[in-house]
């Protein structure tokens, strides 16, 4: 039966009493009968589309299935399973584009989740990429995926080309529409603005689909849409309530409202459906010690280390704990091993770590044989000019993302303490020619830095006051920063910084309440 949900009325209805080896040819008929009644006669073309991508072996597709609702738990076991099953899926079907697809999409998830590296997925991806080109050329969403790929080395036109092109081929695939809209900036209005377009259009198709609600959640966030962007996290929630990373969204909007504390509710709810995901309990490790919760922390980042032993999510974590405590020392002897380990870099970490441990070095007088070592590891440029940035440059670190490892070191990158005025005028040119007129953009931390490299006191303590409330996370390493920039004496600073640490405070008050009344531990 085909009904109309907004009246109830009844469109289109007809029985169907076949043998189970029809099932994909009932399945065909089923599409183009409700198809033609809701648009009238399909042309062949359109028939032919409906029955594309399939397979013909019901064993096969019952697999599929089954590997289709793994993928949308998106933790890492049902990752994993997924995966195992869309490999038995190929070897007796290897042709059957859908899975081949879904395979694809597997791989990334697995990638951003932290079960291997973003490197790894785009090798395993490439090549079957290539075979659906070959078994269906144009397919919109390998261009999505393409796309995606695209993006991610940094080549955003490219990318904005074949997510176009895949959205004029299938402007309903909600893949399409998933990765476009994933695309967008949400840091800037109008991007933000097309980004939910794309999501309003995925949601209309497929309102099941927890996707769409985790992304807009990101998206709402950067427009301080508080509430809407809590009611995105806990739909998600309610229709995915096995996905862990709809309960970390729920967590991600209280952090953005400066509740630290139940962030760490939902993510250690989030932490029962992916038990086995050492990234999470290595941040629920960061989240605890924040808060005054050392032992606990400890136990976390063991649990960590007990999943994926020696896992550069864990040492980045154990690392910024240590920098919290003012444990120079022991920052740096942890960061020098973690300098050849840039391509495990997750969400940033690696760039969080050298800059701790960039002001631990500084502290101890060892400054300079640590910018040495990261300039011999390559992931420094010696000199800053634009030449020489491009002439360092590697695959694994490109020219763009060795000047903005200038940015997260700050003045501590520099070797004379950032105070040669021309050399700081150099270095402003290198940036804005690298990074694009765009430069400094909208985000909350680079703007303080473009303030110090024009030798802008004022306007640079305005954009340091200007950095969201909310965000009073690692105060140690928020306030050698600002020292760094020369401006952490200023009594406006100095009350902004105090105030960041006690709303950090009154959390670590509320926590242990909160989670007795929530009756999750604080343990593993």
């Amino acid at each position: 039966q085909l009904v109309r949900t907004a009246d109830g009325s009844h469109l289109w209805s007809r029985n169907y009493d076949r043998k189970l080896a029809d099932l994909f040819a009932i399945q065909d008929e089923i599409a183009g009968a409700v198809a033609e009644a809701l648009i009238g006669a399909l042309v062949p073309e359109a028939k032919a589309a409906i029955a594309k991508g399939g397979t013909t072996d019901v064993a096969v597709y019952d697999l599929y299935a089954k590997a289709l609702a793994l993928r949308s738990i998106n933790s890492f076991e049902s990752l994993a399973e997924a995966d195992a099953l869309l490999q038995q899926v190929l070897e007796r079907d290897p042709k059957f584009v859908d899975a081949m697809l879904l395979q694809v999409n597997t791989w990334i998830g697995m990638a951003n989740t932290g079960m291997f590296a973003r490197a790894e997925a785009f090798e395993r991806t490439a090549p079957v990429l290539d075979r659906i080109d070959a078994v269906d050329p144009g397919n919109a969403t390998v261009l999505a995926y393409r796309a995606g790929m695209a993006a991610a080395r940094g080549d955003d036109d490219t990318a904005r080309a074949l997510y176009e092109r895949a959205l004029a081929i299938a402007p309903q695939d909600v893949t399409v529409l998933l990765f476009y809209a994933n695309f967008f900036d949400a840091e800037k209005p109008a991007e933000r603005t097309k980004a939910l377009e794309l999501l309003a259009r995925a949601g209309a198709v497929d309102p099941l689909n927890s996707l769409v609600f985790t992304i807009k959640v990101n998206v709402l966030l950067e427009a301080k849409q508080f509430d809407e962007a809590d009611a995105a996290a806990r739909h998600a929630v309610t229709i995915a309530p096995k996905n862990p990373y709809a309960y970390q969204q729920v967590g991600a909007v209280a952090m953005r409202r400066g509740d630290l504390a139940t962030a760490f509710v939902w993510w250690r709810k989030s932490q029962a459906f992916d038990p086995t995901d050492h990234e999470l309990a290595a941040e629920l490790a960061r989240y605890l010690d924040e808060m005054g919760q050392t032992a606990a922390a400890e136990a976390w980042i063991a649990k960590s280390l007990a999943i994926k032993p020696d896992n550069f999510y864990a040492r980045s974590m154990q690392l910024r704990i240590a920098y919290e405590h003012g444990d120079d020392a022991g920052v740096l002897a942890q960061a020098l091993p973690l300098i050849p380990r840039h391509a495990e870099r997750r969400r940033d970490d690696w760039e969080a770590v050298m800059s701790d441990a960039c002001f631990a070095a500084e502290a101890l007088g060892k400054g300079d044989a640590f910018r040495a070592a990261l300039t011999q590891a390559r992931m420094l440029p010696a000199s800053l000019t634009e030449q020489a940035v491009k002439a360092m440059a590697t695959t694994e670190a490109d020219a763009k993302h060795l000047v903005e490892h200038f940015e997260w070191l700050g003045p501590c990158a520099h070797g004379d303490g950032g105070q040669d005025l021309t050399r700081r005028a150099q270095l402003l040119a290198t940036t804005k020619a690298l990074l694009g007129k765009e430069w400094p953009g909208d985000n909350d931390y680079t703007p303080q830095y473009a303030a110090w490299l024009a030798n802008d006191r004022e306007d640079l303590i305005a954009k340091a006051l200007a950095v969201d409330p909310s965000d009073i996370r690692e105060p140690r390493a928020r306030e050698a920063y600002l020292r760094s920039l020369g401006v952490a004496d200023d009594p406006r600073i100095k009350a902004d910084l105090a105030a960041r640490r006690a709303r950090l405070d009154a959390n670590a008050a509320r926590l242990l309440p909160l989670v007795a009344a929530e009756k999750v531990s604080l343990l593993p």
